[in-house]
């Protein structure tokens, strides 16, 4: 990802369309099959506004802040953690340690919110150039 500057506006406008399409795939594949009914059509809803039409819109950044929501509650809720113990003699430790097994829903859903939260912070880092951009053009025309 280029640096955060003006000069790769550009490049971040093109990063976004193109993660749009990866991210209109994941949510057919990875998250849509795997939601609680309840939530599927907001999350067909947030996929409509993954054309470059739609995709730059304030409130395409909302609709993403509450399907990264749904699919962190989704696959909290398909998580079961299991703390191990070694009491072998080697082992000095008595807390033990913990580890994570994720249902496939989880698994799915948590490759769906990794393309989506790569997203999102590339429409944030538009958004602030944009209005970096706006700012210094308004400090140019002050006399």
């Amino acid at each position: 990802m280029p640096d955060l500057c003006l000069d790769n506006l550009d490049h971040f406008i093109a990063d976004a369309i193109s993660t749009a399409r990866i991210v209109i795939v994941a949510l057919g594949e990875d998250a849509i099959p795997h939601l609680p009914a309840t939530r599927r059509s907001f999350a067909k809803d947030v996929r409509g506004r993954m054309n470059p039409d739609r995709l730059f819109e304030t409130q395409t950044i909302f609709d993403l802040d509450g399907l990264i929501e749904v699919l962190e509650t989704a696959i909290l809720s398909g998580t079961h953690e299991e703390t191990i113990f070694d009491n072998s003699l080697e082992n000095v430790s008595t807390t033990g340690w913990t580890r994570r097994h994720y249902s496939p829903s989880a698994e799915a859903l948590g490759r769906a919110l990794i393309v989506i939260l790569h997203l999102r912070e590339t429409l944030q880092d538009i958004r602030d150039l944009r209005d970096t951009q706006r700012v210094l053009n308004r400090m140019h025309a002050e006399p």
